[in-house]
């Protein structure tokens, strides 16, 4: 079937979470009828299952049970544990020609900074690393903790240099934290930001969970470091221009500055009085290192054994000096799915210019959350730009408001995409039904469950 003849009243849908359920939704109510298609062997939720933080089962399933009756809509089918892409179960240039597509496949790419040594083993993506820990104790609560063993640990060190400052940070310092518990072990995390503490993404509440990790007086040391440079330096941030310049000589004016910076960083300054001067060396301990850039990864035999960092200084002046780190952990933000062989720049999808949603120079492939603007926002975010999507994109399909008419469609576009996937030999391979099944169970256990199989 050439491009031209693709139909426009079925539409395929890459991806089950929030964006593609809630696109879904509006294009159903719109008298479209979808196939959705995820890589997922557990069912519906997309990073709401595997990228949000375990055991926070009360939003994922608060998340999951809205779309739960999207289940049941009579013009609404599911391919579970698909893959698509170049080289996978099936290629984006073989369903366009069946229907219209859109991506609302996350971005699951790795970001790379340009850093020697930033190829050298033990140097995690923060995203990957949480999915792989995610899965873990998923499975060792689901199934028992011989279920987890059977899944391989990754490695993590016990000095660690982590890059970033948004909520992923804030995870995985949780899952590190969780490891030191099992493990009895304490490991020193140095989480290194680019800018400054007002650059800080990460959620008030998810800081109040890390607030007894982190060590005071390093913080403290380190809000002293930095504070001639943003007094001195021109940075246009509100906030800053508040900070006073007589803190040295005058305690009033430094507990002022003080504030304003732990504000910043989501830190109630009644909190940081409460916190303890030490930390106990058997649990995770975590200092920050602003205005900080790693210029290379020391290594041996393919092993980190440090990190070279520069530090920005008053006029633009800047100190160099060596961090010991066993492991790095890049959070950085992600970039689109290179493998589904389409042309990307920097880590994105480009747009046609006319249409954000329309992906530039393709008829009837389309992108919305994550997929075109990767690593913007949470779940709440997801939802608002699947709705947004839904209401850009139906005007330029075709409603079949005849159900009987629409039905026999989507049957006989349903029948086209499971011709193409014909040979998957996934053993998890499912369908609406077991979808339906595993969710409801998930329900009624009023918990997220893991549905991994493990030898």
């Amino acid at each position: 079937m050439a491009k031209a003849d693709c139909q426009k009243h079925t539409i395929i849908i890459i991806g089950a979470g929030p964006t593609g359920l809630t696109l879904a939704k509006v294009l159903l109510d719109n008298h479209m009828s979808i196939i959705m298609i995820d890589a997922n062997h557990e069912g519906i939720g997309g990073g709401v299952r595997d990228s949000i933080f375990w055991d926070k089962d009360k939003l994922k399933l608060g998340i999951l049970k809205k779309h739960a009756e999207l289940l049941n809509h009579p013009r609404f089918r599911y391919f579970g544990g698909i893959e698509v892409g170049e080289d996978r179960d099936v290629t984006i240039e073989d369903l366009q020609q069946v229907a219209p597509v859109i991506l609302t496949c996350g971005s699951r790419g790795h970001k790379q900074l340009p850093i020697d040594g930033a190829d050298a083993e033990g140097v995690w993506d923060a995203n990957v690393l949480v999915r792989i820990l995610n899965t873990r104790w998923l499975l060792g609560r689901t199934k028992g903790p011989a279920a987890e063993e059977a899944l391989e640990r990754p490695y993590v060190g016990k000095k660690i240099a982590m890059v970033g400052m948004g909520n992923v940070v804030a995870d995985t310092i949780k899952h590190i934290a969780t490891l030191d518990n099992r493990e009895g072990c304490g490991r020193e995390i140095s989480v290194l930001v680019r800018r400054t503490p007002f650059a800080s993404k990460i959620a008030p509440a998810e800081m109040k969970w890390i607030l007894g990790y982190i060590d005071k007086s390093k913080l403290e040391t380190e809000i002293k470091r930095i504070l001639p440079y943003l007094i001195e330096t021109d940075l246009d941030i509100p906030e800053q221009k508040e900070l006073k310049a007589d803190w040295e000589k005058d305690n009033a004016s430094y507990q002022h500055n003080l504030e304003i910076i732990l504000k910043a960083l989501k830190i109630k300054i009644d909190m940081f009085n409460e916190m303890p001067d030490s930390l106990n060396e058997s649990q995770t301990r975590v200092d920050f290192k602003f205005a900080t850039q790693i210029k290379k990864v020391d290594q041996a035999d393919d092993k980190i054994k440090g990190i070279e960092i520069t530090q920005k200084l008053v006029g633009d002046k800047s100190s160099e000096s060596r961090l010991d780190c066993d492991t790095i952990i890049m959070s950085v933000g992600s970039s689109v799915d290179e493998q589904l062989g389409l042309d990307h720049d920097n880590g994105y999808f480009v747009s046609d210019g006319k249409n954000d949603f329309l992906l530039k120079g393709e008829n009837n492939i389309f992108m919305a959350g994550w997929a075109r603007q990767p690593s913007v926002g949470l779940a709440g975010v997801a939802t608002k730009e699947g709705k947004k999507a839904g209401e850009t994109l139906a005007p330029l399909f075709e409603a079949i408001e005849d159900e009987t008419k629409s039905l026999g469609s989507l049957t006989e576009t349903e029948k086209m995409v499971s011709d193409l996937i014909v040979g998957v030999a996934y053993p998890d391979w499912f369908n609406l039904a077991t979808a339906r099944h595993r969710l409801q169970q998930e329900i009624q256990g009023n918990q997220v469950m893991s549905f991994v199989t493990v030898d």
